[in-house]
């Protein structure tokens, strides 16, 4: 799993989120600049800064990502989460780390989440549940939306 992490690191550093996003034209240069300058200042995610700033929906940001990464974007509202995966993890544990469990396989849980790049946050889940973790990209508000509707 680390070495995982230091593959993505490496393409963290060579396709920047708001290259990726100017490429696709999601944004342009000027908000590009403006949301790196708040970054500086305030610190803070960029793709947070741009959703707060109105430029990009965090669904937008999270196929931004997956095409940043390896990682894969899952539409969360299209998923019907089983009962019992949903018995695994209490309500608050899941806003607090903004994820959702999908699906449990041998030992392997899988969960959507708003920032799957917080190894500190997976190895918690992963203490929790007893679960080796294997993360996607999930839109925020959808997240949420699953917990609330789905639990």
């Amino acid at each position: 799993m680390e070495k995982e992490f230091d593959i993505r690191k490496e393409t963290l550093k060579t396709n920047l989120l708001g290259q990726i996003l100017v490429k696709k034209g999601l944004i342009n240069k000027e908000q590009l600049q403006e949301a790196l300058n708040i970054q500086k200042k305030k610190k803070g995610l960029l793709g947070d800064i741009l959703i707060e700033l109105g430029y990009i929906s965090d669904e937008k940001l999270g196929l931004a990502l997956a095409s940043q990464t390896d990682l894969v974007y899952v539409p969360v509202e299209k998923y019907k989460i089983s009962k019992e995966i949903l018995r695994l993890i209490p309500k608050d544990v899941l806003y607090k780390y903004c994820f959702v469990p999908l699906e449990k396989i041998n030992g392997v849980l899988a969960i959507a989440m708003a920032n799957p790049f917080d190894k500190e946050n997976i190895k918690k889940i992963e203490v929790l549940t007893r679960y080796r973790v294997v993360c996607m990209i999930g839109a925020k508000t959808q997240i949420e939306k699953a917990i609330e509707t789905q639990y």
